[in-house]
């Protein structure tokens, strides 16, 4: 049985529409419909979730999506390229005609997704939004706990986001997670969350989560966004208050 047709069972089993199943991901009818007809695959930031709700382990589910065998040989070899943007496996792309060698991606093993701990606070939401007032605030409260997936053990500190909105679709869609690890320091390139100053003594900064395009030697940033197209978002640095670089998937699931 492939993953579409898993997907359908269960959510039949569940006794969900495919409206229904989808809000769990953040995505609507027709994204469950091409998973569950084989049409498309889902994202990897869909992938420890799905696990879950599967009953299956994190390492086959992505063996599976991005097409390599459980003896780590590639079903279709694979080869890493450059994307426009992340959106999770899908810089994976297949080449039947590309002879398997050392450069050709492995899949690590990781832990069954349910013996991951929840142990990995929740510091907000990240509302995309492209009005200037930034994306969320943090309130200094945790709003819960998700799983520590494997590229975050024993990292202190460490936090996640959900996003709500569009701004940085398709890199991350409306109901996305986001892991922050803050002891690694970002670079352009780096999609990062970034904290203002409060404006009112007592009251939270602004948050922002965008690309890195640019640091200035006075601190200042440029940043990006996908969804509407915009690399020239500016920040003073005499505003910013913190840094931080978003984990990828890849780097929290290996």
């Amino acid at each position: 049985m492939h993953l579409g047709e898993r997907i359908k069972a269960t959510r039949k089993a569940l006794g969900e529409t495919q409206g229904a199943f989808g809000a769990r991901f953040g995505v609507g009818a027709s994204a469950i419909s091409m998973w569950e007809n084989a049409h498309e695959r889902p994202d990897g930031d869909k992938l420890p979730q799905l696990a879950e709700i599967l009953g299956e382990p994190l390492d086959g589910l992505v063996r599976e999506v991005s097409g390599v065998s459980a003896d780590g040989e590639s079903k279709a070899p694979l080869r890493l390229v450059k994307p426009r943007t992340d959106r999770g496996f899908s810089h994976l792309v297949s080449q039947a005609d590309h002879a398997t060698g050392p450069n050709i991606p492995r899949v690590a093993n990781t832990p069954q997704i349910s013996a991951l701990p929840f142990d990995v606070p929740m510091r907000g939401t990240a509302r995309g939004d492209n009005d200037g007032k930034g994306d969320f605030t943090f309130n200094g409260e945790t709003a819960g706990y998700v799983r520590r997936l494997p590229g975050l053990a024993g990292v202190k500190d460490a936090f996640a986001l959900y996003v709500q909105g569009t701004s940085m679709a398709p890199w991350r869609d409306e109901g996305g997670l986001v892991y922050v690890n803050p002891h690694r320091p970002p670079r352009p390139g780096d999609h990062v969350v970034v904290e203002m100053r409060p404006t009112v003594e007592g009251e939270p900064g602004l948050v922002w989560i965008k690309r890195l395009v640019a640091r200035g030697a006075d601190g200042s940033l440029t940043l990006a966004q996908y969804n509407p197209p915009n690399d020239r978002i500016k920040l003073s640095g005499t505003k910013i208050l913190r840094l931080f670089r978003v984990a990828e998937w890849e780097e929290l699931i290996a």
